[in-house]
């Protein structure tokens, strides 16, 4: 192994050829050596081949001689966008789910109609059912109360139904078909009394079902100057209802108004629409009353 001798090593590198017949390698081990012996390795061009090695205790192995040009790898490196990507087709069909949401009213205009249909085939417990679950989601839902407090009536549930109506009538005090179906349940009950103070609450209202169950019930229960208003409001809609004249004509009456009362059974007469029961009674208040 060659270290640091001097160039004299070399001619005799150069001249072995005859001992052996055959050429020999050269070796030139690199290492911290002067660069007097680069001319020795530049001259020899008797040798077959000449081997570099550099010693990896003192140069890196990576490193490259001077004034070298940089070796290209064998294989360029391919961009991983360059790549083919591999397709694998799913067996599976692919699928998706989406959300709709769903409002209030709609929610409880289904359960209103899921009812309905129950009380066509007279399943009465799954229609009160239904629309006592709309009411939890919508207690404004004014047909839901309306038809489950009806339900309610119906077998005989009045306080249940009576309660019911009072929760709509403090969302909605205005309401007059919560008032009417409130104050025919209590007439159901004979508390004729609580009927007409829950309907005349809106005794100025121009509805003709409403004022007619509060003229009637004010009859009823001595209230004959409000059955008056109420036959007049009821006039002012239906002017040519021969029953509102006789309604009239017998609130006076009551009321100790007989003048009046005469003139209202009059135009009753005159309207006509009256059954024959209806027409005897004010001929004869007529004849009583001296007109």
């Amino acid at each position: 192994m060659i270290t640091s001798a001097p160039d004299a090593t070399t001619p005799a590198l150069q001249n072995d050829k005859a001992s052996g017949g055959q050429s020999l390698a050269a070796v030139k081990v690199i290492t911290s050596a002067p660069d007097a012996t680069t001319p020795a390795l530049q001259n020899d061009k008797t040798a077959p081949d000449k081997v570099a090695i550099l010693s990896s205790a003192q140069t890196p192995v990576n490193a490259q001689p001077r004034n070298a040009e940089p070796t290209m790898p064998a294989v360029l490196p391919v961009p991983p966008t360059l790549l083919p990507k591999a397709t694998v087709e799913s067996e599976t069909p692919s699928f998706s789910i989406t959300r709709q949401q769903v409002s209030a009213q709609d929610l409880v205009k289904k359960k209103v109609d899921q009812a309905q249909q129950a009380l066509e085939i007279n399943d009465i417990q799954k229609a009160e059912s239904l629309l006592e679950e709309a009411l939890l989601v919508l207690p404004g839902h004014k047909q839901a109360r309306l038809r489950l407090a009806a339900l309610w009536f119906g077998r005989q549930a009045h306080q249940d139904a009576l309660n019911l109506l009072s929760q709509g009538l403090h969302i909605d005090p205005q309401d007059s078909e919560l008032r009417l179906m409130q104050a025919r349940i209590y007439i159901k009950q004979g508390r004729s009394g609580h009927a007409y103070q829950v309907l005349s609450v809106l005794d100025q209202i121009k509805e003709i079902e409403y004022q007619s169950a509060l003229a009637s019930i004010g009859q009823q229960t001595g209230q004959f100057a409000g059955a008056v208003s109420s036959y007049l409001i009821l006039l002012e809609l239906e002017p040519d209802n021969g029953r509102w004249w006789l309604g009239l004509g017998a609130a006076y009456d009551s009321n100790s108004e007989f003048t009046l009362a005469s003139q209202a059974y009059q135009s009753a007469l005159l309207r006509g629409g009256l059954s024959p029961g209806s027409i005897t009674f004010v001929k004869t208040r007529m004849q009583v009353l001296g007109k």
